[in-house]
C-alpha cells in the first residue's frame, strides 16, 4: 500500500477504539489517538530510507512491540502525572499503527513476513497491487468514514464550553 492506503487502514483499526473513548468520556484521547495513528501509519516504510530490506525488520510484529515499548517508555519518562493509563494508551497506539501497516501490506502480492526471523513464512492475500490508486483511495475513504462520527463527537465534547466557567 501507499500512504493513503496505510492511513485508511490505520483509521479503520482505530475507529472502534475512538468510538469507545468518546462514549466513555475520553474525547481528547480519541482526537489525540487519531492524530497519532495518522502520524505513525507509514512508519514501517522508514526502511525505504535506511539500509534495510523493504518489508524486512520494520514490517514485523517485533517492530510493533518495540514501537509500543518505546512509546510507553517515552511517555512514562516525560509524564509528570502518576499512573500508567496514558503510557499504556500510547503503547497501544504504537502497536496498532504498525499492525495496521502490516495489514495494508498483506493485501498486496509482495506480502510480508511478520514473524521473521523466527518464522520465514510469507503471508499475502494478493488482492491488489500496492500502487493501485483506486485501492488506496477506497481504503482512505473507508477509514475516514469509519472514524468521522467519533471525531465529530469528540470535537463537540472537547470544545463545548464549561457552563460553570461562564459564571452562570
Amino acid at each position: 500500500m501507499y500512504l493513503a492506503g496505510h492511513i485508511g487502514v490505520a483509521l479503520l483499526l482505530f475507529a472502534p477504539l475512538a468510538y469507545v473513548l468518546c462514549r466513555t468520556g475520553h474525547p481528547g484521547r480519541a482526537l489525540g489517538g487519531t492524530v497519532t495513528m495518522l502520524l505513525l501509519a507509514a512508519l514501517p516504510d522508514i526502511d525505504l530510507y535506511l539500509p534495510l530490506a523493504h518489508r524486512g525488520p520494520t514490517h514485523t510484529v517485533w517492530a510493533a512491540l518495540c514501537l509500543g515499548a518505546v512509546l510507553w517508555l517515552v511517555w512514562r519518562l516525560s509524564s509528570r502525572r502518576p499512573g500508567h493509563d496514558a503510557a499504556r494508551f500510547a503503547s497501544l497506539l504504537g502497536v496498532l499503527s504498525v499492525l495496521g501497516h502490516l495489514l495494508g501490506d498483506v493485501l498486496t502480492p509482495m506480502g510480508i513476513r511478520p514473524f521473521a526471523p523466527l518464522v520465514a513464512t510469507e503471508y499475502t492475500l494478493a488482492l491488489v497491487a500496492a500502487r493501485h490508486p483506486g485501492a488506496n483511495l477506497v481504503l482512505l475513504a473507508a477509514g475516514v468514514l469509519a472514524v468521522l462520527p467519533s471525531l465529530r463527537r469528540a470535537w463537540a465534547l472537547s470544545v463545548r464550553p464549561d457552563p460553570d466557567a461562564a459564571g452562570g
